[in-house]
C-alpha cells in the first residue's frame, strides 16, 4: 500500500536544523517517516512498552543516529541545540548511548582515537626511549574514543601488569574529554592499535 505523508515547512526546517551539520542538509524525509511509523507501530502492537519518557527518548535518539546520521556517535551538544532537548537530559543520554557498545560506534571511536594517537607520536618521535618514560602528553578526545581508549588500556594492564602505566583523564567539557599519559604509554597504545588492525579508516 503507498501513502503519501505531507510535511509543513515548520516540519522540515525543524527536521533540517536537528539533522544538519557544518550547515550541510542530512535530512532524509522518507527515512524518518519510516521511522516514525516504525516507532509509533512497535508502540500501537505492545512491542515496546517505555517506562518513562527518558527511556522513550534514548530509544527515539538511538535510531535517529542508527538509520540518520551515518558516521556519527551521539553527541549532548546536538542533542541541545538540534533536538531541544534540556542540557541536563541530553548529556544524560548521550552519555548512556555512547556507553553503548554499538558496533558502527565502536568503529567511529577507534578511527578517531587511532587517528589521535597518530598524530601524537609523530610530534614526540624526537623524544628518546629513556625520556619517554618521563616525558607527558596531552590530548582531547570524544567520549566515544575514550571509552574505547579505556578498554584497549584496561587490557593491556591485564596482559603486562605493572609495566604498563596507565592514562589518566585530566578534564573534561561537552562532548570532549582531557587525557593525558606518558609517551611510553602512548606508544605501546598506539603499537597494540597498530598490531592488531584496530582504528583504521
Amino acid at each position: 500500500m503507498a501513502i503519501q505523508v505531507k510535511l509543513t515547512d515548520e516540519q522540515t526546517d525543524s527536521l533540517d536544523l536537528a539533522l544538519s551539520k557544518d550547515g550541510v542538509k542530512k535530512a532524509d524525509y522518507a527515512t524518518f517517516c519510516q521511522l516514525a511509523i516504525d516507532l509509533f507501530c512497535d508502540c500501537i502492537a505492545g512491542k515496546a512498552r517505555y517506562r518513562s519518557l527518558t527511556e522513550l527518548n534514548i530509544e527515539v535518539v538511538q535510531r535517529i543516529y542508527e538509520q540518520m546520521l551515518d558516521g556519527e556517535c551521539p553527541s549532548a551538544d546536538r542533542l541541545f541545540n538540534g533536538f531541544n532537548l534540556p542540557p541536563g537530559q541530553a548529556a544524560y543520554i548521550a552519555r548512556v548511548l555512547v556507553e553503548k557498545a554499538v558496533p558502527r560506534w565502536r568503529k567511529i571511536g577507534l578511527v578517531e582515537l587511532r587517528s589521535r594517537l597518530d598524530e601524537q607520536v609523530e610530534e614526540k618521535k624526537s623524544i628518546s626511549p629513556g625520556d619517554a618514560k618521563l616525558s607527558n602528553v596531552q590530548f582531547d578526545i570524544t567520549q566515544r574514543a575514550r571509552h574505547e581508549l579505556i578498554s584497549i588500556c584496561t587490557n593491556l594492564m591485564k596482559s603486562e601488569g605493572n609495566t604498563f602505566i596507565m592514562p589518566e583523564s585530566v578534564s573534561g567539557q561537552g562532548d570532549y574529554r582531557r587525557v593525558k599519559m606518558l609517551v611510553v604509554t602512548l606508544r605501546r597504545i598506539q603499537k597494540h592499535m597498530i598490531d592488531n588492525k584496530l582504528g583504521k579508516a
